[in-house]
């Protein structure tokens, strides 16, 4: 079992999930299908269907038949979570061992092995399938009897049993619409799916006496006249009569079949430490225990097959006419109680089972306190069919079990079983009801013949890993596609288990995996190519195209009318160059299913888009988002649903007849004329069709053509006329006079008069100073940003010469606007000013100025300017708008300097150092003639002076100061008219 939702319930559902199958439905298809060895292995296949000769020859068939069973649910007992629970349960009998008789009293040495793991070497786990066939071919090859190799033989059955329940517990799932929560996102895909196919398939089996009385055998008397008969919770003990108390156990026991599958494991280079015959032997006395429990019978041998063979039963009445009296078999009465009558020894031994048994199984009473005291009448399967259900049993749990884990599992529980319930559909089969699934344990028989060919032919006739494809993922994501589609009854075909399904390009006689774009001028050859479990009656398999225009038309169709399960192979191969130039742009697929009237049923579609969208629960879910690519069929080619079939298997494949040109970029001849650079990669064209997009306006796809290149890998150049501050978006295509086309080229942008865009609409406003510094490829720029009555800072970063740009910095609150620049090394500084109520050096108002520099993909900051304006407390006092203008800055050597300049007061210059020292040194420029100005910028000419430029008013002219390096005096300099 690879899955163990614990705290839900008690060993009735618990043991769920498996890998595929459940335990008792394994067993069912070894008891039913003999005959799928008859070729393989006649000698193993006789010695199953040949009845005994004698007594002792009774025994080793019934020996044979045990081990068999015991293999096709042995790789489960191998799961670390069956090992933990076997741990557990084995720990708990230990305890009270001196209470209880065999198969219930535990050897010291039963309960040291199970403390110990068996622990499979990395990158594979007790169901590989290829290591299992190797130990067949092993045990084959060595002429072992039937008896020895009947445990080998039957864990390889298990494995590809599974393998073949993936495509069947997937097509369950899809036939009708349901949807997943998104809490399945954080199991496996089909997750609950595969949880409520185990625990209700088999409650829709039948003769469990068939398999399940082989498996719990005793024989009595073995050295006379022997007598097999059954046994309760022990898969072999034997005793005589007259000695009944001295017992040969299933613990004291040394098995040929356990042996040789160590032997086998060891032989064919399986590396599984901690392996040994006690060891096996140990685990899976705790597994007879348990699989008894779920599957066993009352001592008087009625109801065979326990809890899943009867339905009806409430859980009350599991416990109290069915667990209990098992469990009171084993109660050592001793001498005293031996002395009492026969009817008070079973109420007694009853009574005490009662008291102790809870505490074997949770380590507490929990019987009375939960099962019984919090159940009514319903029967058990209720309890998983509806949400009311869930919470009843949630509910009767003690606090004690409700862990943090447990709560959440029980939560994602109910979320899924409420969505179920919530799909819009017309509930046909839910897979939330028992009664849905009253198919599945005769359709998993009926897979004879696959079975039988996987056993002839071993994993070379299908694998979990198959022609380059994930088999697992792809048929398990294919159910959930399935469950977007919905059925109006239950008389249509089931949806086929999807082996293989994708497209192809013919390269050379060579098949390529293709997903997103095809182009015929490289391959004109490809289509689609499936490999698939196909179900009795009829299936439709269709390859469509689909125009730019959004009409669809049919290419080829397949049509298997089957009365048996096939696998069925094989393509469609169409000349994709032809139907391109007829107007085919897309391939997709669908396949329906038939009613007996004939009537068509859609069940799976590449093109899932429509289906997406059609309920919230889907397009508005995490899973559906991140497995359907947010709806979108098309895959770029990072998208590859080879390499990860959960995210972005089905696909639409794009087809175009051109390779696309690339490398688009955009230049400027002057200030009217736009140069678009390509490389053409085609050696077919007849041109290039240019689209170009304004602003925010549609696109014209019309909008220029330019001539074809003399052959392919050749720069490509035209021009176009734009205007002004307008951004310029342009993409191409390369097209033929066949009408054959390539896919549009990536697009390219500018815009014409800035060197970069914004959505803010005052970006290039004029606003005090620099806010746009170039180092190398790199453009940083800066800029307030105003937002519910907040002016804030914000940095943008462009490492492609200002094409894109990502937000890098985020600061301050009710602030100027800022100034940028940077220093020879390429360490960008960053200004702005705000008014602030600080405690500190004194309380009151500050205007400070915070400077912060990004120095090697680091942040530093510190305030240069710190000036104290009024001590009054707020709210009696705040800062007017005009007490805070915005910065220049200039930096040079170890120095920076921050100019400003309150309207009405003087020129204030902070020099600070670079390595940010607290605050810095101050100065100030007094000029009349630029008191109504706040308009202020600062930096540096070629001769290193320090140059400040300042505007005074519409009648005077432009000032400069400048000074020197070195030199503490500023010059004036009016230069010319306003």
């Amino acid at each position: 079992m690879k899955y163990i939702v614990q705290g839900l319930c008690f060993l009735l559902f618990v043991p769920a999930v498996l890998l595929a199958h459940d335990m008792s439905l394994h067993m069912k298809i070894a008891a039913e299908n003999f005959d799928i060895w008859e070729d393989y292995d006649p000698d193993f296949y006789n010695r199953m269907i040949t009845p005994a000769q004698s007594i002792p020859d009774s025994v080793l068939k019934m020996m044979t038949y045990k081990f068999y069973y015991i293999g096709t649910t042995f790789p489960d007992v191998l799961w670390p979570n069956a090992q933990s629970l076997i741990r557990g349960l084995i720990s708990n009998l230990f305890d009270y061992r001196d209470n209880l008789d065999d198969p219930m009293h535990i050897q010291e040495w039963t309960k040291n092995d199970v403390q110990v793991p068996v622990i499979f070497q990395s990158g594979t786990d007790s169901h590989n399938l290829h290591r299992l066939y190797l130990m067949v071919e092993y045990a084959k090859s060595n002429n072992w009897t039937p008896y020895a190799k009947s445990m080998i033989y039957g864990a390889y059955l298990h494995a590809l049993c599974d393998m073949y329940a993936t495509f069947t517990q997937a097509s369950r799932f899809g036939y009708g619409k349901c949807y997943d929560s998104d809490s399945a996102i954080h199991y496996d895909v089909l997750y609950f799916g595969e949880l409520y196919h185990e625990l209700f398939s088999q409650t829709h089996m039948y003769n469990w006496v068939q398999f399940i009385k082989s498996l719990y055998t005793e024989v009595v008397n073995p050295n006379s006249t022997m007598l097999i008969r059954p046994s309760s919770c022990c898969f072999y003990r034997e005793y005589n009569l007259a000695e009944p108390h001295d017992l040969v156990t299933w613990q004291h026991g040394h098995y040929t079949p356990i042996q040789k599958y160590v032997d086998a494991t060891n032989a064919v280079g399986w590396q599984v430490q901690n392996l040994t015959h006690d060891r096996l032997r140990s685990y899976l006395h705790g597994w007879a225990i348990l699989t008894f429990l779920l599957y066993g019978y009352r001592k008087d041998g009625t109801y065979c097959g326990g809890i899943f063979a009867h339905p009806e039963w409430t859980i009350e009445y599991i416990i109290d006419d069915f667990w209990y009296w098992i469990g009171s078999d084993f109660i050592d009465p001793g001498w005293l109680l031996g002395a009492l009558p026969n009817a008070v020894q079973d109420y007694l031994k009853r009574s005490i089972w009662e008291s102790m048994g809870t505490p074997i199984w949770f380590g507490e009473n929990l019987m009375e306190r939960w099962l019984k005291h919090a159940f009514g009448t319903e029967p058990w399967p209720w309890y998983f069919e509806t949400e009311l259900g869930l919470q009843t049993l949630w509910n009767g749990i003690p606090d004690t079990l409700k862990t943090p884990a447990a709560q959440l599992e029980y939560e994602r529980y109910k979320e899924n079983l409420r969505d179920w319930y919530n799909t819009p559909s017309n509930r046909i089969l839910e897979p939330r009801k028992c009664s849905s699934y009253n198919t599945e344990a005769s359709l998993a028989l009926n897979m004879e013949q696959l079975y039988k060919n996987s056993i002839d032919q071993g994993p070379a006739y299908l694998d979990h890993s198959w022609n380059g494809i994930k088999v697992w993922p792809t048929a398990r994501k294919a159910g959930l596609l399935g469950g977007l589609y919905d059925v109006v009854s239950d008389v249509f075909s089931r949806q086929p288990g999807i082996i293989d399904l994708h497209y192809f390009a013919n390269n050379n006689s060579t098949h390529e995996h293709a997903y997103a774009t095809l182009v015929t001028e490289a391959t004109p050859y490809g289509g689609l190519e499936w490999d698939m479990i196909v179900f009795p009656n009829k299936t439709r398999i269709d390859l469509l195209g689909k125009h730019a225009d959004g009409n669809v038309e049919a290419i080829q169709t397949q049509i298997y009318d089957i009365a048996e399960i096939e696998r069925k192979r094989n393509q469609f191969e169409v000349n994709l160059d032809n139907l391109h130039m007829n107007g085919v742009e897309q391939l997709y697929w669908d396949i329906c299913t038939y009613d007996q009237s004939n009537n068509a049923q859609l069940m799976l579609s590449a093109d899932y888009e429509d289906a997406y969208y059609e309920s919230p629960m889907v397009y508005d879910n995490i899973l559906y988002q991140t497995w359907f690519n947010n709806g979108n069929p098309l895959r770029t080619p990072s998208q590859d649903p080879i390499a990860d079939p959960i995210k972005y298997w089905p696909c639409v494949l794009r087809v175009f007849g051109l390779h696309k040109p690339t490398s688009l970029i955009t230049g400027f001849g002057n200030s009217s004329e736009l140069i678009l650079y390509w490389t053409d990669h085609s050696n077919r064209e007849d041109g290039f069709k240019v689209a170009r997009k304004i602003d925010n306006e549609e696109w014209n796809l019309e909008h220029a053509y330019a001539s074809a290149s003399s052959g392919a890998g050749l720069e490509v150049t035209c021009t176009d006329t734009v205007s002004l501050c307008h951004k310029y978006q342009y993409k191409l295509r390369a097209y033929d006079n066949d009408n054959r086309r390539s896919e549009w080229s990536d697009s390219a942008f500018t815009v014409h008069g800035a060197i970069a865009e914004s959505e803010r609409f005052d970006m290039s406003a004029y606003n005090n100073g620099r806010k746009a510094v170039i180092v190398g490829n790199h453009v940083y720029i800066t800029h307030a940003k105003d937002e519910w009555g907040n002016r804030e800072v914000i940095l943008l970063h462009s490492n492609n010469g200002g094409k894109t740009f990502d937000e890098i910095l985020h600061t301050g609150s009710h602030v100027s606007h800022p100034a940028i620049t940077a220093d020879d090394d390429g360490n960008v500084y960053v200004i702005w000013g705000r008014v602030e109520y600080l405690d500190r050096p004194q309380h009151g108002w500050y205007r400070r100025y915070h400077c912060h520099c990004l120095h090697n993909g680091a942040w530093d900051n510190t305030v240069v300017y710190s000036q104290l304006l009024n001590t009054i407390q707020p709210p009696t006092w705040q800062p007017p708008e005009d007490s805070i203008a915005a910065p220049s800055i200039a930096v040079s050597n170890d120095s920076g300097y921050v100019a400003f300049k309150i309207k009405n007061q003087n020129i204030r210059i902070a020099r600070f150092a670079l390595d940010f020292p607290t605050y810095g040194t101050y100065e100030s420029i007094d000029d009349s003639w630029c008191n109504a100005t706040e308009y202020i910028s600062i930096g540096y000419d070629r001769s290193k002076r320090l140059v400040i430029a300042v505007q005074t008013d519409a009648q005077n002219p432009l000032r400069l100061y400048y000074r020197k390096m070195g030199t503490n005096a500023w010059t004036c300099l009016p230069i010319g008219d306003h």
